[in-house]
């Protein structure tokens, strides 16, 4: 119960920064960092593969419907994506950073920072790819989203390995 309580202030603060704070930090008029995604990349494994998926779509909404910013439901669709491909990319890159004590968390302790760029930047590059391309679902020249996708993963990247490091390191 105390796990599901901290887990949602979480979510819910990650959503409030993301519409308050990180959506008015957007660079160059292209860029903007998606931080919410550190609660859904870090959501723990032991959760039923549904439940996780509601989740994902859950959170994906809200931020959505909070932001009103393009369409309502990108994001909602992204983030049920982003949950469906957590679990096999953890598979591929190996579980050690999975908490073993049952609860199924993902664990930074005794990770290397190679360990955390292998499992963040697939799923961030994917889902920010996913999001502007589906926005955009228009005649845009392709350079341009191109661009688009590498700045805003880049620019989410950073901010989220800065408050990754900050907030989530062993206390």
């Amino acid at each position: 119960m105390n796990q599901i309580i901290r887990l949602s202030l979480l979510g819910l603060l990650l959503v409030l920064m993301q519409v308050f704070l990180a959506n008015q930090m957007v660079l160059f008029e292209t860029a903007t960092p998606y931080i919410f995604l550190l609660f859904l990349l870090f959501f723990p494994l032991t959760l039923p593969i549904p439940a996780q998926y509601v989740v994902g779509f859950g959170v994906g909404l809200l931020v959505d419907w909070l932001s009103l910013q393009g369409p309502v439901g990108l994001h909602a669709f992204c983030g049920t994506m982003l949950m469906a491909l957590r679990p096999p990319l953890i598979t591929l890159i190996g579980s050690s950073a999975v908490s073993t004590r049952g609860t199924g968390e993902i664990r930074l302790e005794k990770q290397q920072p190679l360990w955390y760029l292998t499992y963040f930047f697939p799923l961030l590059l994917i889902y920010i790819s996913w999001y502007i391309f589906l926005e955009a679902m228009a005649l845009t020249p392709f350079w341009l989203l191109a661009g688009k996708v590498v700045g805003t993963t880049t620019y989410t990247l950073l901010l989220c390995l800065i408050l990754t490091y900050i907030f989530f390191r062993k206390s």
